[in-house]
């Protein structure tokens, strides 16, 4: 898998791959990869076999940045996400 622009440090790349098994007319199982946000990951094929024979499934994608700060009393975290659910080709 590979996307751009890549991210920094702060951030996380997050996909699921959701599917519905056999007989099965809703969403019902996942495979979720989360990597750095470095542009490139890896999924091993043995978690596609599923999802590649699936007829229902969707591909949801999240990019995570997190930034921390550290104050006089206390400790600022702040999350910022993306989301978006790109179309699936049969």
């Amino acid at each position: 898998v590979t996307w751009a622009p890549v991210g920094d440090d702060s951030s996380r790349f997050e996909i699921a791959l959701l599917f519905a098994t056999e007989n099965s007319t809703v969403l019902n199982r996942h495979v979720l990869c989360s990597w750095r946000d470095d542009g490139s990951g890896q999924i091993a094929g043995n978690l596609l076999v599923e999802w590649a024979v699936a007829t229902l499934k969707r591909i949801e994608i999240s990019r995570y940045r997190t930034v921390q700060r550290d104050l006089a009393d206390g400790v600022l975290y702040f999350i910022a996400t993306f989301d978006t659910v790109p179309p699936v080709a049969p």
